[in-house]
């Protein structure tokens, strides 16, 4: 699996429905699903592999073009073809690059997954093969920072996260002529 930089999702079966939780492969055996089953209350269930059908990238890199500053707030989406898409906030760093691995994607996926399993499919079933990036304006960074507010005690963010949104808002509005793009899939 990990060759091919594929995922699996477990769907768990029991008689008040089913639900859907990302497995990274990197952990190598079975017994790490058991961690997705005990974020669910039932007593019996039922694991189905289900491979997926796109390639999911073990690090993205974001370069920044134009004039773009430090510790801009940039938004990567995961696009999916059912529900709603996985957004997570990265920062540029001096270079102007933001670079997020593979386990920081599917952390990030898995959490808010969990915390709002109506609103989100896994990824194994329903990834739409593509990722964007974009600046966050001042709105996009108090959205985030709202947010943060409100979901902090239900979803784990990185350490210094609100901070470096903070940072983030006093920076000066980017202009037309500074954009990301997602340079590299690895």
């Amino acid at each position: 699996m990990r060759e091919n930089n594929e995922f699996v999702e477990v769907q768990f079966y029991s008689a008040r429905g089913d639900w859907d939780c990302d497995y990274d492969p990197e952990a190598e055996n079975l017994s790490s699903w058991s961690a997705c089953a005990l974020d669910f209350p039932m007593s019996t269930f039922s694991m189905k592999r289900i491979q997926s059908s796109k390639a999911f990238p073990s690090k993205v890199v974001i370069a920044a073009r134009g004039q773009w500053s430090e510790g801009m707030a940039v938004n990567l989406r995961i696009h999916m073809k059912r529900k709603n898409d996985y957004n997570l906030i990265v920062f540029l760093d001096r270079r102007g690059r933001a670079e997020v691995s593979r386990k920081e994607l599917l952390r990030s996926v898995r959490e808010d997954g969990a915390a709002f399993p109506m609103d989100y499919v896994g990824l194994a079933s329903a990834y739409g093969g593509r990722l964007t990036a974009r600046v966050l304006g001042a709105g996009g960074v108090d959205r985030a920072l709202q947010a943060h507010s409100m979901f902090k005690e239900m979803c784990r963010y990185p350490a210094g996260y609100r901070k470096a949104l903070l940072r983030a808002r006093q920076l000066p509005a980017p202009k037309r002529t500074c954009s990301v793009g997602i340079k590299r899939l690895l």
